[in-house]
């Protein structure tokens, strides 16, 4: 027989009453039943619910849990749970409130088992008011899953970017990628040219053949003004309201209405490199007051990246101009060298034959003879260098060809013994086999310019999913520290490699000969 004292629930009534007051909440009681229903015992009077439900037979929510939002009703019933083991559970609820809306309450519920047959559990509860608390911290956390978002986004954004040196591709990754994070109806990227922007890219309705190139006079726009002499963000909510910041815009509405007659809100944006402006980044909304100051704040991010790859596309296209040149004095070069003094070689022979003629038979032979070898070197010679002269040479002839020439050119000029092991032609992609090319011929020059070698092997061949050059000469070696940087054409080699994602190795000691091995990843 248990002799404990029966359950005081006036005196726990009263206490739960005057705690919910100080919380500025309500307090209530239900009674949780093995294998019957929930049902509300108490509750005090309180104006954030909508309504106190009567007790119905069969219904799954007791009392004023009817008001339980749908997405936490599996918490709740698993809240009930863990109150009818015995323990106490606390944990957040919305519910709807008089005016319809949902108000976040904070349940804190202890059990109170009985000592009455039906095993029930007595259950006391306060509920907190905690919907501005809670939609503080929700608005917290959204914010912080915004800002990780945009931060992700920004860095996918600039490793794209990294990714892309040539200037066109580039101007219209940077409008497609910016999109990700600024919601434009049209885009374009501006450059200076004296007095005017020139619009060098557009993404939006318009037709982008028929913006390129537009000029906007800087003078009209106190917008671009104020871009090029402050270098901030200038937005621009309404272009045809009439305020100080669009005056400008107002005088040269006239003008561009039919290629941005859909824009009212801007967004410019510096492009600066450097402490130098190179350009101007502008996006238009059709809506009136749609830019805001994150906009700005996210879209100067996306500049100060872009900028930096602009700048490093713009000097990769120089240096590209510049290696085209440096290729064309090279070739010229050649062509004194080789060309020029086989000719000239051709000439003296020829002249010693006819004066030899009719004289020296045997000494006439001879000088034919050496007309012969030196116009056939020179025409080997002549071939290797049209071969590079023509684009279209390695996707028309092939490597293989290409491989032949280079090693005809060579035996011809400098009398280098030159043994190949090639492969059948590689059903690989041209730039991989232009790559190939260029790698070759550079080792090649490398040898002739600084090895003093006396035979060369040349072995091309297919390894894995993966096509293999070597070049191996029995030259002089040489050792890392003995070679200046970015000299003996190494580093065109390296680059031309790891570009297409392949691998060089070098193998070289003085008195050892060297070994360049370069590995390339099949690309169909």
């Amino acid at each position: 027989m248990d002799d404990s004292p029966p359950l005081d629930t006036a005196g726990l009534a009263e206490r739960y009453e005057s705690a919910s007051k100080i919380v500025d909440g309500f307090a209530y009681s239900l009674r949780i039943r093995k294998n019957g229903p929930i049902t509300l015992e108490w509750c005090t009077e309180t104006k954030l619910l909508k309504n106190a439900y009567p007790e119905n037979e069969g219904d799954e929510f007791p009392g004023f849990f009817h008001d339980i939002h749908p997405d936490d009703e599996a918490s709740l019933l698993r809240h009930f749970h863990i109150l009818s083991t015995g323990k106490t559970d606390d944990r957040d609820f919305r519910f709807r409130s008089s005016d319809e809306s949902y108000v976040w309450l904070k349940i804190r519920a202890t059990p109170y088992p009985e000592t009455n047959q039906d095993g029930s559990v007595l259950v006391f509860g306060i509920a907190e008011d905690e919907t501005e608390r809670t939609s503080a911290r929700l608005e917290l956390e959204a914010d912080a899953e915004l800002r990780e978002r945009e931060l992700a986004s920004l860095l996918e954004i600039s490793h794209n970017m990294a990714s892309t040196l040539e200037l066109e591709p580039l101007l219209r990754l940077i409008l497609t990628e910016l999109e990700k994070l600024v919601d434009y109806t049209g885009a374009a990227i501006l450059k200076p040219d004296g007095d005017d922007l020139v619009m060098l890219e557009y993404r939006g309705p318009m037709p982008r053949d028929q913006t390129l190139r537009l000029r906007v006079p800087i003078a009209r726009s106190q917008g671009y003004q104020k871009i090029i002499n402050e270098r901030v963000p200038v937005i621009i909510s309404d272009i045809l309201e009439d305020t100080p910041g669009t005056s400008g815009f107002q005088r040269s509405v006239r003008q561009f209405r039919p290629f941005f007659g859909y824009a009212y809100s801007v967004l410019l944006t510096p492009l600066i490199v450097k402490d130098r402006l190179i350009g101007v980044l502008r996006l238009d909304h059709r809506k009136r007051g749609h830019f805001i100051d994150r906009h700005a704040t996210l879209a100067l991010a996306v500049a100060n990246q872009a900028a930096v790859a602009m700048e490093n596309a713009q000097l990769y296209e120089s240096a590209q101009q510049l290696a085209k040149l440096e290729e064309r004095h090279r070739i010229a070069r050649e062509l004194h060298d080789s060309i020029s003094q086989s000719l000239y070689g051709i000439r003296l022979g020829a002249q010693t034959a006819i004066e030899l003629q009719g004289k020296d038979p045997g000494k006439t032979a001879e000088s034919l003879n050496y007309v012969r070898d030196l116009a056939d070197a020179g025409l080997k010679e002549m071939r290797a260098l049209l071969y590079e002269l023509r684009p279209e040479a390695i996707a028309s002839e092939g490597l293989i060809s290409g491989l032949n020439k280079l090693t005809d050119s060579l035996q011809a000029r400098y009398g280098i013994e030159v043994r190949q092991e090639l492969c059948v032609e590689p059903d690989i992609d041209l730039e991989s086999k232009d790559a190939l090319y260029r790698i070759a011929q550079e080792a090649l020059h490398n040898v002739v310019k600084h090895a003093n070698a006396k035979t060369i092997l040349i072995r091309l061949a297919f390894a894995d999913a993966s096509i293999s050059l070597q070049i191996m000469d029995d030259g002089k070696g040489f050792t890392a520290e003995s070679v200046p940087p970015g000299r003996m054409g190494l580093l065109s080699i390296s680059e031309r490699a790891f570009k297409l994602g392949g691998a060089l190795d070098i193998e070289t000691a003085p008195g050892e000969g060297t070994k360049i091995h370069v590995l390339i990843p099949v690309r169909q």
